[in-house]
């Protein structure tokens, strides 16, 4: 990223918030058009959208970014190719392909890249695409085969966000305005529906996923029941997403890995049919998944040897290491047990492209094994990535609190120029009494700095997005139990203010 680091921090910032919204064209015009309802016009769009991504990457010097687009880009030309009939494995490709360049684009100039093993994505991209022709696709009814048939429409994420744009519009007014029960009721249904625009039934894409594994197993001469307990719940598209990433993953991997054979089973008094246990659970504010199998287990002897032949280990360390350190490994990148890579497996990105999508979205992973008994993989996320940490800014003016992301740091500071937010919004009411409490601070994150005044003293508390914005937009309506609040992006408000005056 070294041309990004020399270009000016405005242009590397327009940048991201320009791509983030272009991946999210990008994923409802793929989505469309795999469910056999996208147009034309929006196939012409996503191919152009992609284009003009490889193509602004490679200006700012985003150079791991244009190497995913680029196999994105031959993805997407082969599906067209086969009128986007795609099997599960290419469905999952360019969900993680999508997710890999927002991560990129995200992560900050020396940050470590999160896990990804861009080379061995891209190498497996190539590998399922010398395999492609190979494969055999069988529509269902309809037409469709990918993994996002019958999973219902998107509405892009640049549409929700200006949605979201004009709730916040709305919010405004309501503050502004007297106690008017229409406009607050109207208000309150807008926000209501945009709840349900991400909220996408989870079940129907967990029967998918066992059935696939359930032919994988035939494919391998093996038998496995898959069972599945738990609600018909529903979660937001970017943690189905990422479910579905987990799902495949997991799942090829207790088939291949961890179901033996059925003559094996049989001499270890085991019945010949494995089985495998999908198990969901909805806590207050988190969705738990847990796959178990009565498989082999881990052969932890085998992960010492290959920790050592690739040099992640020395003798030493390796022939020291504990059962629970050598099964941390299976999620490093690159690392497989296997050789040589199958159709299946072997490739030695899944775990860890499992784990860095699941902690991306803020949840965790963990893998437990009993050798001969079963391998067990729970994750956890958050049914929405609608929960952040919010420095809680009380304002000048009665009927208004503001927030800022606490990646803002805050120190008390009478700063020149000050600015009273509430007042540069025009929420300053006729009669009203301002806060007595007045209190200078000054917002600062790399090496930007913005000088405010508030109406007392700062806490920080973890906010719900309610109607999330663009990252570009200085606004947001945020809520904290029963309290909404002006969420500020600093770096977005205060720029766009000081150029309308």
């Amino acid at each position: 990223m070294a041309v990004a680091e020399a270009l000016p921090l405005s242009i590397v910032a327009q940048f991201r918030a320009t791509t983030i919204e272009r991946l999210g064209r990008i994923e409802s015009a793929w989505g469309a058009l795999t469910q056999r309802v996208g147009t034309a016009e929006g196939e012409s769009e996503l191919f152009h959208d992609v284009h003009t991504l490889k193509g602004e990457a490679r200006l700012v010097g985003f150079a791991d970014v244009v190497l995913i687009t680029q196999r994105l880009e031959d993805l997407l030309v082969a599906a067209r190719r086969r009128r986007y009939r795609v099997t599960e494995d290419v469905d999952v490709l360019v969900t993680m392909a999508i997710q890999f360049i927002r991560m990129l684009v995200r992560k900050r100039a020396g940050a470590s890249q999160g896990g990804i093993d861009i080379n061995g994505f891209l190498k497996q991209i190539d590998d399922v695409l010398a395999e492609w022709p190979r494969q055999s696709e069988t529509p269902d009814a309809s037409g469709a085969t990918g993994a996002r048939a019958g999973e219902g429409g998107k509405v892009s994420v640049a549409v929700r966000q200006r949605l979201g744009g004009a709730a916040t519009q709305m919010f405004l007014e309501l503050i502004m305005s007297d106690e008017r029960p229409r406009l607050r009721r109207a208000w309150e249904i807008l926000v209501g529906e945009l709840a349900q625009l991400d909220a996408v039934p989870l079940m129907p894409l967990v029967r998918r996923h066992a059935l696939s594994a359930k032919e994988v197993a035939a494919e391998l001469g093996k038998e496995v029941d898959v069972v599945i307990e738990g609600p018909d719940a529903k979660v937001g598209i970017e943690v189905l997403d990422t479910i579905h990433a987990a799902l495949l993953h997991t799942l090829r991997n207790a088939v291949d890995h961890g179901i033996e054979a059925p003559h094996v089973r049989a001499a270890h008094g085991k019945p010949r049919r494995g089985q495998i246990l999908v198990n969901i659970r909805i806590d207050a504010d988190a969705i738990v998944v847990t796959i178990e199998d009565d498989g082999g287990g881990i052969d932890t002897e085998a992960l010492r040897r290959r920790a050592e032949t690739l040099g992640l280990l020395s003798p030493e360390d390796a022939s020291a290491a504990p059962d629970s350190t050598l099964i941390d490994l299976a999620f490093a990148p690159g690392f497989s047990v296997r050789e040589a890579a199958t159709t299946i497996s072997g490739r030695g990105i899944g775990l860890d492209a499992v784990r860095a999508g699941i902690e991306r979205l803020g949840g965790t992973i963990s893998l437990e094994s009993k050798r001969n008994v079963g391998a067990n993989v729970s994750f956890q996320l958050p049914q929405s990535r609608r929960v952040i940490d919010v420095h809680r800014l009380p304002s000048t003016q009665p009927g208004v609190t503001f927030a800022v992301p606490t990646t803002w740091m805050v120190r008390a500071e009478r700063g020149d120029d000050s600015i009273d937010p509430a007042i540069a919004l025009g929420l300053r009411r006729a009669g009203a009494s301002v806060s007595a409490t007045l209190a200078h601070i000054v917002l600062a994150r790399d090496g930007e700095e913005y000088p405010i005044v508030i109406g007392g003293s700062v806490t920080r508390v973890a906010a719900v997005r309610i109607c999330p914005t663009s990252p570009d937009d200085g606004l947001e309506v945020v809520s904290v139990d029963d309290e909404k609040m002006l969420l500020i992006r600093p770096d977005a408000f205060f720029p766009s203010l000081r150029r309308s005056l």
